[in-house]
């Protein structure tokens, strides 16, 4: 592997006290606008992956992580070294392809490939993408989307995320391709609880991936501002305690917003907890009011949360993967990750609640 010298200079964001670094390390074939842009959404997708900072602390001692962007090394198999996890990304040069892909012009494909080639998951996005139905993205993609898929990830020897756009030109369909995430669509794939670095860097430590699929009812609207808003029906909110209202011994300011909307919106808010000690201790250290809440369930005897989520239309947020895997999979509810908080949006059912946005 190309030897690359890092300094504190290069680290982006010390998003842990120092427990968790993100360090630049750009190839000079790399724009700086886009090696930025990357950087600054791998610091935010990472922001909650605890069971990442577990991961890299108890492999390697310390847990600076790499990104390389290009003119580093196309391997992706890498090995820590010197102490430091390294998740090469193959040089971010689009790639044009001329075939029969059968999209629309303008719609995109957004995929992740493991390291044993597999095409772990692959979702679409429309032209413009204002008043994008959900179950289009969430839901599985078509016979010819995943043809179009497989040809792309064939021919250009694609591992780890990457996405590819339609379009056309004088000699018919082609498709450009980039070997990395698409910027614009980080937040969303992130809330929905596709992490496209965190899989990249479990993959890098030689663990198993997988992505929990769920077929979700709503609407997605990126604005103008490159501002990404879901709309969702909540009757009821599940929301974990570690990590997720609280997290890296502060509050988490999105998950309090949302936390207000609801109550203004006289959604019931349920704090949900396996937390070292009796919640409400912990609440008033951090001058939250449990008024906040329809109820705090405080789980000691390790049963699973799903035993103890019982309203209607209920959604649930937890840092844990296994956690909002383990709810889906019991109750068929929607889940999501802390970032849900940040762009959600949602419609009171009508059960004599009344509708509308909040």
């Amino acid at each position: 592997m190309q030897s690359v010298n890092f300094s504190e200079k290069g680290a982006l964001a010390v998003l842990t006290e120092k427990k968790l670094r993100i360090l630049k390390a750009q190839g000079p074939d790399v724009p700086a606008p886009l090696a930025d842009t990357l950087y600054q959404s791998a610091a935010r997708s990472l922001l909650y992956e605890k069971s990442l900072r577990c991961l890299t602390q108890g492999a390697i001692g310390k847990a600076d992580i790499i990104l390389p962007l290009g003119g580093i090394s196309a391997d992706r198999t890498s090995k820590p070294v010197d102490g430091v996890v390294t998740v090469p990304i193959k040089p971010p040069v689009a790639q044009p392809l001329n075939f029969d892909h059968g999209l629309a012009a303008g719609e995109s494909l957004h995929g992740y490939v493991t390291q044993d080639g597999t095409l772990l998951t692959l979702h679409s996005l429309p032209k413009g993408r204002q008043n994008i139905c959900l179950k289009a993205v969430t839901g599985a993609p078509t016979h010819q989307l995943t043809k179009a898929a497989h040809h792309i990830v064939e021919h250009c020897s694609l591992k780890g995320p990457w996405y590819a756009v339609a379009g056309t030109t004088a000699e018919g369909p082609n498709i450009t391709v980039y070997p990395y995430p698409e910027p614009e669509s980080i937040q969303l794939f992130n809330a929905l609880g596709l992490n496209w670095y965190a899989l990249s860097i479990f993959e890098a430590q030689g663990k198993p991936v997988s992505v929990l699929r769920q077929k979700l009812e709503g609407s997605v609207l990126f604005t103008p501002e490159a501002i990404v808003q879901l709309q969702l029906k909540v009757g009821a909110l599940y929301l974990d305690l570690d990590d997720t209202l609280i997290v890296h011994k502060r509050l988490n300011p999105h998950i309090i917003s949302l936390v207000k909307r609801c109550c203004t919106a006289h959604i019931p808010v349920h704090l949900i907890t396996r937390h070292v000690r009796e919640p409400q201790l912990t609440l008033a250290d951090y001058a939250l009011e449990t008024s906040q809440f329809k109820s705090i369930i405080w789980i000691r005897n390790g049963s699973p949360k799903s035993d103890h989520i019982t309203a209607d239309e209920a959604i649930f947020i937890d840092d844990s993967f296994n956690e909002r895997l383990a709810v889906h999979s019991a109750l068929h509810i929607p889940v999501f990750p802390p970032e849900i908080a940040e762009i959600l949006s949602f419609q009171i059912p009508a059960r004599g609640l009344g509708s509308g946005a909040a």
